[in-house]
C-alpha cells in the first residue's frame, strides 16, 4: 500500500484523537449563581453572598468538644490579625456545623425541654452537671471563644438540616407526646439569631470552596 493510499486514514485517525482530547479536557469549575430565594419555603443562601473576602476558611465542624469548638476559628482569625497583619475586613471565617457540633446553636428553652446536655454530653462548668443551657454562646469564662464572640468578628455559622431531620426523630423517640415534624419545627424555631440553617453541610461546604474558601476540619 503506497503512502498515498494510507494518508486518509491517517488523517481520520488523527481527527479521532484531537476529538478524543477535546473530550478529556477538564470541564472549569464554575460558582453559578443561586438566583433569588423569596418565598417562606425557600432556604436562605444569602450567606453565599458574602464569601467575597481574599482570605476565606471554612471550618466543618462536627463535634461541639465541650464548649470549644469556637476555638479553633479564634485563633485563626488572632493569627492572621496579629501574625500576618491582615485587615479584619480582609479575612473571613465559615463554620459549618453538623454531627454534634449542631447543639450549639440552639437556645436555651429547648436545651431545657429536650435535656441537651444530658443527650449531648455536655457538663456545665458552673456545677458539673449536665447543661441545662446552652454554654456555647456564652460561656462562664469570659475568655474562651463563644458563638457570640465568633459572630461579632464576622464569622458566619451555618448549621445542617439533614442533622435536625435526625436529631428530630432521635428526639421524638424519646419524647411519644411529640410527633417528628413537631420536634423538627421546635428545633428550627430554638435556632439562635445570625445562624442559616442549610439543607446538607456537605453542599454547603462545596459551594463555599467554589467561592474561595479555603478547607479546615474543625477543632475543639
Amino acid at each position: 500500500m503506497s503512502l498515498e493510499s494510507r494518508s486518509p486514514r491517517r488523517r481520520f485517525l488523527g481527527s479521532l484523537a484531537l476529538a478524543g482530547a477535546a473530550f478529556a479536557l477538564p470541564t472549569p469549575v464554575v460558582a453559578r449563581p443561586l438566583g433569588t430565594f423569596n418565598g417562606p419555603d425557600d432556604w436562605d443562601h444569602r450567606w453565599l453572598a458574602q464569601l467575597t473576602r481574599p482570605n476565606m476558611l471554612v471550618f466543618d465542624t462536627t463535634a461541639h468538644g465541650n464548649g470549644d469548638l469556637f476555638g479553633g476559628p479564634t485563633r485563626y482569625l488572632d493569627a492572621m490579625r496579629d501574625g500576618y497583619g491582615v485587615a479584619a475586613d480582609e479575612v473571613l471565617v465559615v463554620m459549618a456545623l453538623h454531627g454534634s457540633a449542631w447543639v450549639s446553636v440552639l437556645d436555651d428553652e429547648r436545651w431545657a425541654r429536650y435535656e441537651v446536655g444530658r443527650g449531648a454530653g455536655v457538663t456545665d462548668p458552673a456545677n458539673g452537671a449536665p447543661a441545662t443551657r446552652n454554654i456555647f454562646r456564652a460561656h462562664p469564662d469570659a475568655a474562651r471563644p463563644t458563638l457570640e464572640s465568633v459572630q461579632s468578628r464576622g464569622a458566619i455559622v451555618v448549621v445542617c438540616n439533614n442533622t435536625l431531620r435526625r436529631v428530630s426523630r432521635e428526639l421524638a423517640a424519646a419524647h411519644p407526646d411529640r410527633t417528628v415534624e413537631a420536634v423538627y419545627a421546635d428545633l428550627r424555631a430554638g435556632i439562635l439569631p445570625g445562624v442559616t440553617v442549610v439543607p446538607a453541610v456537605l453542599a454547603a461546604l462545596q459551594l463555599a470552596q467554589t467561592r474561595g474558601c479555603a478547607y479546615a476540619m474543625g477543632t475543639s
